[in-house]
């Protein structure tokens, strides 16, 4: 299991639960890092914020992905954008997540990192939060910048369906399994 805390002097780490055992996770020098997704062989993904000025504005921090495998940190950064979040990780290495620029929902897209590289979920203010074992269908969740409604997705082929629990403002999208089924 992977997640985050804060601890008592309210600084946030991510950390890994396994057999009974927590072990912190910090990215170097960061301020803040969480652990959002796992694979089967142990490497874990997530995001770190570090200070930049040394002011706490929302201007003045840059999100970044990361893969943590065997001890090793690697960043996660999508190219030519200002932030990355990693969410999840594949059985094969890929990794998913979202990128996106200061203004966070208008140009955030979700996105995937595979041996052939990066490529761009062409929907924007998505994030992409899980994936078929093969990465060909995604699901994840995105907002309407019209109507400000969040909605989920499956991503199929080339396809997008947008979707909502009946009844609902708002649907949120957080992974799938290797079945297909979805929660959120």
């Amino acid at each position: 299991i992977v997640g985050l805390y804060v601890d008592t002097a309210g600084e946030q780490h991510g950390f890994l639960l396994s057999d009974g055992h927590f072990t912190s996770i910090d990215y170097p020098d960061a301020s803040a890092t969480d652990a959002r997704g796992i694979n089967p062989q142990g490497d874990i993904v997530g995001s770190y914020s570090k200070t930049l000025t040394g002011t706490t504005s929302s201007s003045d921090f840059d999100i970044h992905g990361y893969l943590l495998r065997r001890g090793t940190f690697t960043e996660v950064q999508f190219p030519g954008y200002l932030g990355t979040i990693a969410q999840r990780i594949s059985p094969n290495g890929d990794i998913y997540g979202c990128n996106h620029n200061t203004d966070y929902m208008a140009s955030m897209h979700g996105f995937a990192l595979t041996a052939a590289g990066y490529t761009q979920l062409n929907v924007p203010s998505s994030m992409i939060n899980g994936a078929t074992p093969d990465g060909r269908v995604v699901v994840g969740l995105y907002n309407d910048l019209t109507t400000g409604l969040e909605h989920g997705f499956v991503a199929k082929n080339g396809s997008f369906e947008s979707f909502d629990v009946p009844g609902s403002n708002l649907t949120a999208v957080w992974d799938m399994n290797f079945l297909g089924q979805v929660v959120g």
